[in-house]
């Protein structure tokens, strides 16, 4: 009987793990449940914000989602950096300037967080769901990079050059 036990428990924690990007689901900015795997054949960009994010940031990610067919842009509210009054300001805001990506309801990214980081930012952050990176999301304007198959490629510290994004973002990965 205790063998039995310990097999399903190992397989239950083996199981545990969302190993695709595209098992997940997020929430918006209204609250509408969304499924990962609408954005799939697609490059993803995720992009961390604070609540203090002026228009000018949200417009240019509007720009670079506009310009590229094949690419979806993500945008996370993050409770990390500052607690976030009103969640209608912030899709006010988000509705005012017309943007056309998507900006999700506020979560806790950073791993300290623990079980309050969001499932999302569990994958991005752990090496064993992503296959790639173990990193911490620990600051406001980071960038996830996920290529068309759902693998995460590149992650890239805040600030980083528009030309260098633009490469990375242009780069044939699978």
């Amino acid at each position: 009987m205790k063998k039995t036990n310990f097999c399903s428990a190992a397989l239950l924690l083996l199981f545990s793990f969302e190993n695709s990007i595209y098992e997940l689901n997020v929430q918006d900015i209204k609250e509408n449940m969304i499924t990962m795997s609408a954005f799939k054949n697609k490059k993803i960009l995720i992009t961390t914000i604070s609540t203090d994010t002026d228009t000018g940031q949200l417009k240019w990610l509007d720009s670079l989602q506009k310009a590229n067919t094949l690419l979806n842009v993500i945008v996370v509210p993050a409770l990390d950096f500052g607690i976030i009054k009103n969640n209608n300001a912030l899709a006010d805001l988000t509705d005012s300037v017309k943007l056309n990506f998507l900006v999700t309801k506020p979560v806790y990214i950073n791993k300290n967080m623990s079980a309050k980081q969001s499932p999302l930012f569990t994958w991005l952050t752990n090496a064993k769901n992503n296959e790639h990176f173990d990193i911490n999301a620990d600051a406001a304007g980071q960038f996830f990079i996920i290529s068309k198959s759902g693998k995460l490629y590149s992650v890239l510290p805040p600030n980083v050059p528009a030309e260098t994004l633009n490469q990375v973002l242009n780069q044939d990965v699978e």
